[in-house]
């Protein structure tokens, strides 16, 4: 499994960019303006990229969770609904759950992990409470 290369490095920055975009959406969309004191640019922010740490974080766990193969159960499922109710496919000739499951590790089995997107997510929420912080230590209420 290959930890670290230049694709990784440009994935993350594309997912921080949006990240950055996402949480100044949610910041305009707030009411920051440019001319605020710092204390409520860090109030805006600290809501802006909490939202992007949920989206990001929460989508990337999801992906995480998957590559392990904790979902093919629910794949297998759907396929085998599919076999029982459709004309076509006898139920005899469809796969057990065993088999099912060795093909989809062989599939993973040569792909990286798809962390990139959930650390992304937790820089996210680490910035958020650091703006958080920073937002009462400015006289925040």
């Amino acid at each position: 499994m290959k930890v670290f290369n230049k694709n990784t490095l440009i994935v993350c920055i594309v997912q921080a960019v949006i990240a950055l975009a996402i949480a100044t959406a949610v910041a305009y969309a707030q009411g920051f303006a440019p001319s605020q004191e710092a204390m409520l640019w860090c109030r805006h922010f600290s809501d802006g990229m909490f939202v992007a740490a949920m989206m990001l974080g929460g989508l990337g766990a999801l992906i995480w969770v998957s590559s392990t193969g904790f979902f093919d159960i629910f794949s297998y499922a759907f396929s085998s609904l599919l076999v029982l109710f459709s004309p076509m496919k006898h139920a005899k000739e469809h796969k057990h759950y065993y088999e099912h499951k060795c093909e989809r590790e062989a599939k993973r089995e040569g792909k990286a992990g798809p962390g990139s997107m959930l650390i992304v997510g937790l820089c996210c929420l680490a910035l958020s409470l650091i703006l958080l912080v920073l937002y009462y230590q400015l006289g925040g209420v």
